[in-house]
């Protein structure tokens, strides 16, 4: 006898909210502004890797590897696809098309500027890999000695990849940091302190001086007139310059 056939609940799903509509669309106009990633497929046949173009234009997306890479050189970018392609190969895994999507969007994030750039960022791409790859075997060990194993290589991972953006950074500016100076004073009437910066110098283009700032700073000096506590004066006494701060005020020879 044959069962009768049970109807499949019918689940409503809600249309979006306005103010969800209005996020999702200014989503959209900020991902269609943002520069398209290579995406290459990843063929392997006889324990070899090869790369194809998801698309019909393969030499279109032969140049858009090699733009990303910021070379001219086939063999570098050859070596640099490799290097990408058999990630985690040591690790009992091997990479898939997705993760050399990712590695490549990486890369071009860092927008390297020539092939010493774009070897660093192919390292940081990698780091980052090895760091999610080892979180997730830590996550997932079934003892605490494994977990331990696996979250310490994951933190020396992370580790590494920030010294590496760093590296990035000490190179591009050619190896000057930037200074800043400042000087603290307090007002012991009102207990306010004021942090004065006087000095900055770093990377070109970045420099900020103030040579000329005075170092007597303080809160301001409000007249009788004031909605504040004014300075207190001798009657009939006309209104006098501050003194220079920068040193003693020259008296007038009598």
């Amino acid at each position: 006898m044959a069962k009768p056939n049970k109807a499949k609940a019918v689940v409503s799903v809600r249309e979006p909210r306005p103010g969800e509509r209005a996020c999702m669309l200014a989503a959209k106009a900020s991902v269609a502004s943002r520069p398209l990633r290579p995406e290459p497929t990843i063929i392997r046949e006889d324990g070899k890797a090869g790369i194809e173009a998801p698309h019909s234009d393969a030499s279109g997306q032969a140049y858009a590897i090699m733009d990303a890479l910021a070379t001219t050189s086939n063999a570098f970018v050859s070596r640099q696809l490799l290097n990408l392609a058999n990630l985690g190969s040591g690790l009992g895994t091997s990479a898939g098309t997705d993760d050399l999507g990712s590695a490549l969007a990486i890369i071009g994030a860092v927008e390297p500027r020539n092939e010493l750039e774009a070897a660093l960022a192919v390292q940081m791409a990698m780091t980052h890999q090895l760091s999610a790859t080892m979180l997730q075997r830590a996550h997932s060990a079934g003892t605490i000695k494994a977990m331990t194993e696996y979250g310490s290589l994951a933190t020396k991972a992370a580790r590494t990849f920030t010294a590496q953006m760093e590296a990035l950074t000490k190179f591009r500016s050619g190896g000057k940091q930037i200074v800043e100076h400042r000087h603290i004073y307090i007002d012991n009437r009102g207990g306010q302190t004021v942090v004065a910066e006087n000095m900055t110098t770093g990377v070109p283009g970045h420099e900020r001086h103030f040579a000329d700032q005075s170092h007597a700073l303080g809160p301001a000096m409000f007249g009788e007139n004031s909605a504040r506590d004014g300075m207190s004066g001798a009657p009939h006494q006309r209104p006098e310059a501050v003194p220079n701060a920068r040193g003693p005020r020259r008296r007038a020879k009598g």
